[in-house]
């Protein structure tokens, strides 16, 4: 099964000519949202197929495409996939932005927030302690939670658990937002950040998710918090958002075997690597069905303004998923 996410990221500011959802082709590239992530891949797929079809190749066993929503956020179309029964025997291959490398691993994600409450108070004045009606500085507080934030991901950085072979990076708390304060000359009255955690398979809990990473960033705020007695008496607030699950496919598995041989036939690079982002990998491969990602388009280009993918390699890809689908659905692979 190839399988697919046909939503996208909003089409956001900054683009050249045309707006996000026209396309454009220039200079051996076609641009637009969704270009790479992950329309691309999804028409290679398609393309690849049609191409098996009209060669008149007799396969023996079943293709299947499927087209999901919803993977940005959350990945709720392939759990309805999975929901439903769908179990392919040799695997399941998701045609996201790869840059042609084979990638039986995925990284989870999480998305939280937390909110440290402070007390407003006018800034120019002299205040009191708190306890007497004095204001306190949410700011001041929030400065020393992401000094807290980069002391726990320098440990992270060093953990074995947190790395992995086939990945560049280590699993890191990253401050995506920050919301504090209401008006220039009071003080900042909470302070709120909001961070994604990138974790593997190696740290899912008993349940299938990132509840051990979970427990670990709690366990720092509350070093955090210590005996102060501000944060003592109003403690911080965490708030979990998104838990979205990794997954790892042996590399023995066909699905990952077949396409790197594919590969090196065609005289390209053949490149296990995993994925440092999060794809819908984790939810067919927790039902038991070898899974990897691989798909024309660098992932850098995703989510930003001119997005592009790169008609060679998105040719290339063709290729190779059509001879993928030929050697592991007909009876013989000699032809």
């Amino acid at each position: 099964m190839f399988l697919g996410h046909c939503d996208v990221v909003p089409g956001g500011s900054g683009w050249d000519g045309d707006a996000p959802f026209v396309s454009r082709v220039a200079d051996g590239r076609v641009y637009g949202r969704g270009a790479c992530d992950m329309k691309g891949g999804m028409a290679a797929a398609l393309a690849a197929i049609h191409a098996v079809r009209s060669a008149g190749v007799e396969l023996v066993n079943d293709v299947c495409f499927a087209s999901v929503t919803e993977e940005e956020t959350g990945g709720m179309g392939t759990l309805a996939l999975v929901h439903r029964g769908y179990r392919p025997e040799l695997g399941i291959v998701i045609p996201e932005p790869t840059s042609l490398t084979v990638a039986p691993l995925c990284r989870g994600i999480l998305w939280g927030e937390i909110t440290i409450p402070g007390k407003a108070g006018h800034i120019e004045l002299e205040q009191p302690d708190w306890r007497d009606g004095g204001a306190v500085d949410a700011i001041a507080y929030g400065r020393r939670l992401l000094d807290a934030i980069d002391e726990m991901n320098a440990a992270w950085a060093k953990d074995p658990v947190k790395n992995h072979e086939y990945l560049p990076l280590p699993g890191q708390m990253t401050v995506a937002e920050i919301h504090a304060g209401t008006y220039p000359s009071a003080w900042a009255e909470s302070f709120t950040i909001r961070f994604d955690i990138q974790y593997l398979p190696a740290e899912l809990d008993e349940h299938g998710g990132g509840g051990v990473v979970r427990t670990q960033v709690a366990e720092m705020l509350a070093r955090f918090v210590g005996d102060d007695p501000w944060l003592t008496a109003h403690p911080p607030v965490l708030t979990w958002l998104v838990d979205a699950d990794c997954g790892e496919t042996p590399v023995t598995e066909p699905v990952v075997t077949v396409p790197l041989d594919v590969m090196r036939t065609l005289g390209l690079p053949a490149v296990l690597q995993g994925v440092t982002c999060h794809t819908d990998m984790g939810l067919p491969i927790k039902a038991g069905v070898p899974t990897v990602t691989f798909g024309p388009g660098q992932l850098s280009v995703a989510h930003q303004p001119n997005e592009y993918l790169d008609l060679d390699e998105y040719r290339r890809a063709i290729e190779v998923i059509a001879l993928m689908v030929v050697r592991m659905c007909t009876a013989a692979s000699d032809g």
